[in-house]
């Protein structure tokens, strides 16, 4: 019995095991995987691609090993080019990397050998000219197939835009679909250099804007004031070179740019140009690492993007030479998945300098360990680039059931969601689309959806609408006439209308702001209870604001509200203008008491309480092209509370409007300096605090 018991115990292990390996293979890679939700926070995601092979020279047959390469080319068809850097060698490899034959012997016209130890960049042409940027040398070598040299490009000296003597220390170079060649010089900032098929230089192509950090806006502001002296030792501000950049099928010409000293990449630093060099990719788009560890920011490594690629597919692969990791993007700038590290390990690298693919895998050239490593999907990772290139081809039904295969293996993919948002929404299900794009943190896709969806609504319920609004109107009007018919005599004993009393006053004010605060004092008829109201009434309409606002405009979370911090942003925020105000003015020789200053207050806030409770209402039904119409009703409500605040402090302080204005001001200030007094009160408190615990804890040790 024990030894059939242990036989089955070693047929279960035998069975297993292997599985178990396999699954480990691609589950337990070096390094960590995860994606970003819509909140920008990183959750994690299975791996999406999983280290293949690394070739070296002793696995590609060299008699002599790679010496620091820096550059590799897929040519689309069947080879691969590698530029051994150090060796100044060309390896030519299949697309399964097995070695076809290596381009050492380069020649000039007359026969001399050519060198290019150094060289940074690499690229070929449709016609088999290899292009080679000679960092070192400050030039572009264009070869034949033969080896032979067909042309040497240098620095072009007939542009008003280059600075005499700047090196052209080009560094990458590339082919585009017109046979035009893109060259960058790291010493240059205009763009990129483009030459025609004949070596001749035509323009730049591509440069950066500078960027309006706050040191470049104060420099402009400080210049008017400065003297001459102070400009020349000014520094310039100028737009940051790009880094790299490939060309798509099309003919657009994707571009990366490197910014130093930041601890996450900026928006607009990825851009897809078309061919007057304008970029046509969402520029608020970021890409890279969206989060950063705040109590290491010295030891964190930048996000540096050093090389892009582009595949058939329109699959963006990015080197991040910061973190070490390669960053794949679809068209739409979503994150498909995130692999690689700096290590020892297999599928991690010392010094990676480029990337490229080959078919749907990815290739990245080590310097340093003088390897490549290629990448290939996952199971996972290939369902989801299907799934996006189903989509994009119309193939909605196959789309789909691939989008629900990718959910269940992966919930928190946000991208699943919107794949079967968008097939519901081209199959013109557009409430299915709307639930899906919501789970999807998409608000435009879910806006466009929605007009449509309302449309249908409208067509489907118009006539009831109609109907309906046709017996309100009617109804008003028998109301009217029942009224005057059975309406008592009007008490003339009173020259004050219905409007004007005690708990109507605020609507009074209203619309007769300078003769209804006028009354206010001599009349008496501020009430404390009408005031609290008001305040209970903003506090409630922004707490509505945070959690009713329509989701298209809604880009709060549940989670961050705070009931303390919301009554402060309203209830107290009031109450310190008052309190503010009637200390101010009391300076002043204003006339107001506390009670009169919190009642012009409170009922100047209806135009902001009724605007705000508007949009709320109205931001369930209108789409996002139409959220201007918010913002002027908010606008209307914040200047009708201006005025309201004006002409009532003016009547209860039997000021000017100069007085008011000014007084209003110093009123502001007065808020500043009482909330910086209750600051330095708690944190005095609390040193005394603390300074007593230790001398009781000090006592009671001893």
């Amino acid at each position: 019995m024990p030894k059939k018991l242990m036989g089955v115990l070693l047929a279960v292990l035998l069975l297993v095991c292997p599985l178990s390996v396999g699954a480990l293979s691609v589950n337990s890679v070096p390094y960590t995987t995860y994606d970003y939700n819509f909140y920008e926070e990183s959750i994690s995601a299975p791996a999406g691609y999983v280290a293949e092979e690394l070739i070296t020279a002793e696995t590609l047959g060299l008699e002599k090993k790679l010496a620091t390469p820096t550059d590799i080319y897929f040519d689309n068809k069947d080879t691969v080019y590698l530029l051994d850097s150090g060796n100044g060698r060309i390896v030519l490899m299949d697309k399964n990397f097995k070695l076809k034959s290596v381009m050492d012997n380069f020649v000039d016209k007359n026969g001399e050998p050519i060198t290019f130890e150094g060289a940074e960049g690499m690229a070929v042409g449709n016609d088999g000219k290899v292009y080679i940027a000679d960092t070192l040398g400050e030039r572009i070598l264009v070869f034949n197939p033969d080896m032979t040299l067909l042309r040497e490009i240098l620095s072009p000296e007939d542009d008003a835009h280059l600075e005499e003597g700047l090196p052209f220390d080009v560094n990458k170079v590339m082919v585009d679909n017109r046979n035009n060649l893109y060259a960058i010089s790291r010493s240059n900032n205009m763009g990129a250099f483009v030459f025609n098929g004949n070596g001749e230089y035509m323009r730049f192509f591509g440069g950066n804007k500078v960027q309006q950090t706050a040191e470049v806006v104060m420099k402009y502001l400080l210049r008017p004031f400065l003297t001459q002296a102070q400009l020349e030792g000014m520094t310039t501000s100028t737009p940051i070179n790009i880094s790299s950049f490939d060309v798509d099928g099309e003919g657009f010409v994707y571009t990366c740019t490197t910014v130093a000293n930041t601890t996450t990449v900026p928006e607009g630093i990825i851009r897809k140009l078309n061919y007057l060099g304008k970029n046509i990719l969402d520029e608020k788009l970021i890409f890279g690492d969206l989060e950063w560890d705040r109590k290491a920011a010295g030891k964190t490594q930048v996000t540096n993007f050093i090389d892009l690629d582009v595949d058939s597919n329109e699959f963006i692969n990015m080197l991040d030479s910061g973190r070490g990791k390669v960053f794949q993007y679809n068209a739409r700038g979503e994150l498909i998945a995130v692999f690689g590290s700096y290590g020892t390990q297999f599928g991690t690298f010392n010094a990676p300098r480029a990337v490229e693919s080959i078919g749907d895998k990815v290739v990245v050239v080590d310097s340093a360990k003088a390897s490549l490593t290629t990448f290939r999907p996952t199971a996972y990772g290939q369902k989801y680039r299907e799934a996006i290139i189903r989509l994009k081809n119309d193939d909605f039904s196959g789309s789909l059931e691939i989008w629900r295969d990718l959910q269940k293996e992966n919930s928190n993919n946000a991208h699943t969601y919107y794949g079967i948002g968008r097939v519901y929404d081209m199959q013109g299900e557009y409430g299915e689309a709307m639930k899906n794009f919501k789970l999807a943190g998409d608000r435009v896709a879910y806006s466009d959806a929605f007009k449509e969806y309302r449309n249908i609504l409208i067509k489907e319920w118009f006539l009831p609408i109609v109907c309906v609004v046709v017996a309100l109107y009617v109804l008003s009007i028998l109301l009217k006439v029942w009224r005057r018919k059975h309406a008592k005599a009007k008490d003339t004993s009173s020259a004050y209308s219905k409007l004007e009393s005690k708990y109507t006053f605020p609507l009074y004010t209203l619309f007769h702001p300078a003769d209804g605060f006028q009354q206010l004092k001599p009349r008496k008829i501020g009430s404390w209870r009408v005031v609290g109201i008001l305040l209970v009434a903003l506090f409630v309409v922004f707490t509505l604001q945070f959690f009713a606002t329509g989701y298209i405009f809604n880009l709060n979370r549940a989670v961050d509200y705070s009931l303390p911090i919301m009554v402060l942003k309203t209830i107290g925020i009031a109450l310190l203008f008052v309190l503010a105000n009637w200390a101010v003015c009391t300076l002043f020789n204003g006339n107001g008491n506390l009670k009169e200053i919190a009642c012009v207050t409170a009922y100047s806030l209806l135009p902001l309480i009724a605007a705000m409770a508007i949009n709320v209402v109205a931001s369930n039904f209108l789409s996002m092209d139409e959220g201007a119409l918010m913002n002027i009703v908010l606008v209307v409500g914040i200047l009708w509370t201006f005025l309201l605040i004006m002409c009532g402090l003016s009547a209860i302080h039997e000021y000017n409007m100069t007085q008011t204005f000014f007084s209003t001001l110093a009123t502001i200030v007065g808020m500043a300096v009482i909330v910086f007094l209750l600051i330095m009160f708690f944190s005095l408190m609390q040193q005394t605090t603390s300074f007593f615990q230790s001398i009781i804890t000090e006592a009671l040790t001893r």
